[in-house]
C-alpha cells in the first residue's frame, strides 16, 4: 500500500469481536485492491515490453502456491522425539518427559489460539535448549 497508494495502515483482525477502528481499517484496506492489483499487472506488463509471458508466468505461480495445502502438524507420542533426533544430543530420561510435556501444552496452547505450533514455541529456540537442559 505505501508503494502504490502512499498510505501505510497497521491493524490486527485476530482478535474478536472487531472494534469500530478494525472494521474501518479492513474497508480501507480492501478499497486499494483493485487499483494495486492494475498498478502491478500494468507494471509488469511493461517489464515485458507488452508482451504478456511475464503477466502469464506470474498468474501460473500464483495458481501453484494457491494449490498448496498447509498440513497442520498432529502431535503424537513421539513428536517431541524429532528434536531429539535433530540436536544430536542425548537426552536423559527426566528431559525428555520435560520435553514431551513441553511439546503438548504447546500444541494444546496452539490449537486453543489458533496459531502454529512454531508461533508459540519454536522447536529450535534456546529457550527450548534451555528448559531441557
Amino acid at each position: 500500500m505505501v508503494c502504490f497508494c502512499d498510505l501505510s495502515l497497521t491493524g490486527s483482525c485476530f482478535n474478536r469481536p472487531l472494534s469500530e477502528e478494525l472494521k474501518n481499517y479492513a474497508r480501507e484496506d480492501t478499497h486499494y485492491l483493485l487499483y494495486i492489483y492494475a498498478r502491478l499487472r500494468n507494471a509488469l506488463l511493461d517489464a515485458a515490453s507488452g508482451h504478456p509471458s511475464l503477466l502469464e508466468s506470474v498468474y501460473k505461480s500464483s495458481t501453484e502456491i494457491c494449490r498448496r495445502r498447509y498440513y497442520k502438524n498432529i502431535l503424537t507420542e513421539d513428536s517431541h522425539l524429532e528434536l531429539s533426533r535433530r540436536s544430536k544430543k542425548v537426552f536423559t530420561g527426566r528431559q525428555l518427559r520435560v520435553l514431551k510435556e513441553v511439546y503438548r501444552w504447546r500444541d494444546e496452547l496452539a490449537r486453543q489460539e489458533d496459531e502454529s505450533t512454531g508461533y508459540v514455541f519454536k522447536s529450535r529456540s534456546n529457550s527450548l535448549r534451555f528448559i531441557v537442559n
